[in-house]
């Protein structure tokens, strides 16, 4: 990853996963991909409840996100059983806001 020092850019290993920043919005059935692998979402994130015939693995994809900078809006699930957020540590815009247990499947 790269970063600033003194001026001069130059690449770090990471230690887990690089970031990767995505902008959120609306979370798309027909292109869940659009958020594969982000670790990091600049803006609101809203997830909808899911449409007829559609297979919940794709929410797989959100898996990777650690952090929301905006606000979560999670519609037409419970949250006991939400688990495709399993990784994200923190929401809102000031980086403080712990996502509760009951929201990350544990």
């Amino acid at each position: 990853m790269p970063v600033a020092n003194n001026g001069t850019m130059r690449c770090v290993i990471c230690n887990d996963t690089c970031p990767k920043k995505c902008t959120g919005g609306v979370f798309d059935y027909n292109y869940p991909g659009k958020l594969s692998g982000c670790t990091v979402i600049t803006t609101d994130l809203r997830i909808l409840s899911v449409p007829v015939n559609v297979n919940l693995s794709i929410l797989n994809d959100l898996n990777d996100i650690r952090e929301i900078r905006g606000s979560l809006d999670i519609s037409g699930f419970n949250k006991e059983t939400f688990p495709y957020l399993s990784n994200l540590k923190t929401v809102g815009n000031d980086s403080t806001q712990v996502l509760s247990q009951s929201c990350n499947g544990s």
